[in-house]
């Protein structure tokens, strides 16, 4: 491991140490020290809160006031979870199309997380939230994964410059803000990508706010914020409008809306047919087994699938494997986005048997888009 002593510090360059680095920087961090390290948007100051006196000496090197709270970092988009048992829908889309990535989400807990929260951290509650919220980013660099992963515990990390000085975006001013006795390790990964901070959006219950552009603008967030799940199977007619149906019902009972709801919150749920027919409405036997569970598909109208829908659709799933096939052919982009809505098998069309089987069919695709839903944002 080659390191290079810039202005009295101890610096690594990742280009050229290998992976030799990030055990010397996990025990650093384990005994309270301070890790300077690479970010898609500025240099961090990573510090274990939970190791006593690792947050005074980040507070001294920060030069600012202990009551501020700071952002945890995360290895991966699950580590969400880990502090924020259910977190609101925002949250979890926004860490689904924005993480890794150059966004800061500060989410609100109601009262009673607030209180599992700080049954769960104890004495180290304090340290992790303030006010009822926690900021929590996952960062889009090799070096800051690996760093986070290897850390073996909570790490908090603001920018890496003292209060009121522009924050780094290479490891050159990182060194000329700092010594060794500040930061015991400085990470090089070169220049960052975007050269600007993170955006940050406040999450709750009700919505978000960006309380800060930094490099992904507020239009950007509002679009990101939407979610479009599109439902396939062949004559749009039995299967995807239950399949619909029984989405919007399933979200609007975990959001607390009415189904009526979940546009005006940029949730769309649709449906479309390969076949390409138009107009007709969904079979009766269908819409009698959406009624018996809780699910009003009495309007729906069949349309054929195009492009468009695809294309704007974050999810798709489809009733078969001829089904994925024909959407992968459609759109040949959109091949990583679309799987069979049931695991690993088909869902076979109920049209011309009994009313039984669409309602069993229709209980298949409920448990079928449970799972789904709980694997898109977990």
């Amino acid at each position: 491991m080659t390191e290079q002593p810039t202005q009295n510090i101890n610096r690594v360059e990742v280009a050229t140490s290998g992976d030799e680095w990030v055990s010397r920087a996990a025990e650093i961090l384990s005994r309270g020290g301070i890790v300077a390290f690479p970010t898609e948007t500025v240099y961090g100051l990573a510090a274990c809160p939970t190791v006593a006196g690792a947050l005074d000496k980040l507070h001294a090197v920060k030069n600012r006031p202990s009551d501020k709270p700071y952002t945890v970092h995360l290895a991966h988009r699950r580590g969400m979870y880990e502090y924020v048992a259910d977190p609101p829908w925002y949250a979890k889309v926004l860490a689904r199309k924005g993480w890794p990535g150059p966004i800061t989400l500060v989410v609100e807990l109601t009262a009673a997380q607030d209180r599992e929260a700080r049954a769960r951290f104890g004495h180290d509650y304090d340290k992790l939230f303030s006010d009822s919220a926690i900021g929590l980013r996952c960062p889009d660099h090799p070096a800051a994964s690996k760093l986070l992963s290897a850390a073996g515990g909570p790490v908090v990390a603001p920018s890496a410059n003292p209060s009121g000085e522009p924050p780094p975006t290479d490891a050159d001013q990182v060194c000329r803000y700092f010594d060794s006795e500040q930061v015991d390790l400085v990470v090089d990964g070169g220049p960052t990508r975007f050269r600007g901070s993170s955006t940050v959006v406040r999450v709750d219950r009700s919505g978000f706010e960006v309380l800060r552009e930094g490099v992904i603008g507020a239009d950007a967030v509002a679009k990101m914020s939407r979610f479009n799940v599109l439902f396939v199977c062949t004559g749009n007619t039995c299967r995807s409008p239950m399949a619909e149906g029984l989405c919007q019902r399933i979200l609007a009972d975990e959001l607390g809306v009415i189904p009526d709801e979940l546009e005006g919150m940029g949730i769309s749920v649709v449906s479309a047919g390969t076949m390409g027919m138009s107009g007709f409405p969904a079979s009766p036997e269908a819409v009698e087994a959406m009624r018996g569970m809780g699910a009003d598909i009495s309007h729906h109208r069949s349309r054929p699938l195009v492009p468009e829908l695809v294309n704007r659709a974050d999810a798709v799933f489809a009733m078969t494997p001829d089904h994925v096939e024909f959407v992968s052919g459609l759109v040949p982009g959109a091949r990583d986005r679309v799987e069979l809505v049931e695991k690993d098998q088909g869902v076979s069309d109920p049209l011309g048997q009994p009313p039984a089987a669409y309602v069993a069919c229709a209980q298949r695709l409920e448990d079928a888009i449970r799972d789904r839903l709980r694997e898109l944002f977990r």
